[in-house]
């Protein structure tokens, strides 16, 4: 017996015909002649080399050799309509795992928002996070642990598909008794000479602050390097030193009662992106998530320093 020359429309029509027990009525079920029944029939039984139906004027009989088929036809056909369906669900982006690495700022801030978007009717999705400094995201990212980041477009290996999203303005972050508490702005020159502290080199934060201060010439005294920004924070507020923040870290990390002050004058911003490999290797569920987040992105309201990019993934 060759399986390959068994076709799923033959075991359609026997399992139909088997059970109504009718030509007749099969035919009508599946809107199709009843020569085209018989047919499908008689070239399965041909290929299977046994008989299935006993056809007489009057009435079907299925064979013991059919009724040990009909078996088999009722598993593979609910195995199918089983396996259909599932994937039907899949590809409509509502069966599956989103795997996604961001920002802990932003995982703690914004993604919230764009998660209750996403999942809103979807309950059968689950959701695999991985939450870190921008290194730790793009290495998850190359190494296919996740199918989508969000993080700066800083340091982005070449190849993958950016789409930026969010822009934020940098403050600087001082004790409440440090002159600038005084001050309406400062720019990156006034961090020369001053005691700071940094974030961990392989941060998006540590990349940025570290060009911006080169740039302006500023030297500052390096006192602590930290790899969580609440510890920065807490550095801070105790008098250990200054440092600079995008606007996000401010609202991810609760750190409103430090002094914030504005920098101004030349130097950078931080551009948040949505970050994926190419179009086509993305699965339904992180293809959709990208479209979901610029459009909730478009509709949230941000705090000052943090402004929507136009693009859309």
């Amino acid at each position: 017996m060759a399986i390959d020359d068994v076709t799923l429309h033959q075991i359609r029509v026997f399992r139909e015909v088997a059970r109504t027990r009718s030509y007749t009525s099969a035919a009508r079920h599946m809107n199709l002649s009843q020569s085209t029944l018989s047919r499908s029939v008689s070239q399965l039984e041909r290929t299977l080399g046994v008989t299935l139906l006993q056809r007489d004027t009057r009435n079907v009989v299925v064979t013991a050799e059919g009724e040990e088929f009909l078996k088999v036809a009722d598993q593979l056909i609910d195995t199918l309509s089983v396996g259909l369906e599932r994937f039907d669900r899949y590809a409509k982006a509502q069966q599956g795992t989103l795997a996604l690495a961001t920002l802990a700022s932003f995982a703690a801030a914004v993604l919230p928002r764009l998660l209750s978007a996403f999942f809103s009717g979807n309950e059968s999705l689950d959701f695999h996070l991985v939450d870190g400094g921008n290194d730790d995201v793009l290495r998850h990212l190359e190494q296919g642990t996740v199918e989508v980041a969000i993080t700066a477009d800083v340091e982005v290996p070449h190849g993958l598909w950016v789409t930026p999203v969010l822009e934020e303005k940098f403050y600087g972050v001082a004790p409440d008794d440090h002159p600038w508490a005084d001050q309406d702005a400062v720019t990156w020159n006034d961090f020369d000479a001053e005691r700071y502290v940094a974030a961990r080199s392989g941060t998006s934060i540590r990349a940025i602050t570290d060009q911006a201060l080169a740039d302006a010439g500023a030297e500052v005294r390096l006192r602590f390097e930290v790899a969580n920004i609440a510890t920065l924070g807490g550095l801070v507020r105790a008098g250990f030193g200054v440092s600079a923040l995008p606007a996000l870290e401010f609202m991810g990390y609760r750190l409103d009662d430090l002094t914030r002050v504005p920098i101004v004058g030349p130097g950078p911003h931080r551009v948040l992106a949505v970050i994926s490999r190419p179009y086509t290797e993305l699965s339904p569920t992180a293809r959709r998530f990208r479209k979901v987040a610029a459009q909730e992105l478009r509709r949230m309201s941000l705090p000052t320093g943090i402004s929507v990019l136009a693009a859309e993934p």
